[in-house]
Parts: C-alpha cells; sequence; structure tokens
C-alpha cells in the first residue's frame, strides 16, 4: 500500500489553503463594504442633522392633520384638510409628521 500523503491538509478535497485564501478574500470584501455603508450612513446622518423643515409648512400641515381627525366624518372638510397638507408639500416636499 503506497502513501500518497503530500502534507497537504484538505477540506472535503479542497486543499485548506485555497479555503483559507477563499475566506480572507470574502472577509476583505465583507468589511470594505461594511466600512461603505457606514460612511454613507454616517454622511447622511450629518445631512438630517442640518435640515430644518420651514415653519410655514409646518403650520400648514399640522392644521391640515387637526383638521381630518376632527372631522373624518365630513367629506368637504377632509378636502379642505387633503389641500392644507398639499400645499405644506409644496413648500417643503422633505417634512412630514413621522
Amino acid at each position: 500500500m503506497r502513501n500518497n500523503y503530500t502534507g497537504a491538509h484538505y477540506l472535503n478535497n479542497i486543499p485548506l489553503v485555497v479555503v483559507t485564501n477563499t475566506l480572507c478574500l470574502i472577509m476583505k470584501k465583507t468589511a470594505l463594504l461594511l466600512a461603505i455603508v457606514i460612511g454613507v450612513s454616517c454622511n447622511s446622518n450629518q445631512e438630517d442633522a442640518k435640515y430644518k423643515p420651514n415653519p410655514k409648512a409646518i403650520e400648514l400641515n399640522k392644521q391640515g392633520m387637526l383638521l381630518y381627525i376632527d372631522n373624518k366624518n365630513d367629506s368637504v372638510l377632509i378636502d379642505s384638510a387633503i389641500s392644507l397638507l398639499n400645499k405644506a408639500t409644496k413648500i417643503d416636499s422633505n417634512y412630514y409628521l413621522g
């Protein structure tokens, strides 16, 4: 019986060197992707911190929401509420109640 041992280690007939190199490459790409995501996320938070909603849009939005909440069964007043909300959106499309 011949000994075919070459000193290489295998995992499912794949040399461990190949497995290790592949895992290192995957980890490097994952780390790079994670760094990019964190960088983009930090930038968007800084932009959000600078954003100040238009006071007129805030007021119109508030009036529209109160009008709607107080008059859900009156279609004329609901239309008026929608009109106020549309005006608020035209003034500042980035502002909305969360």
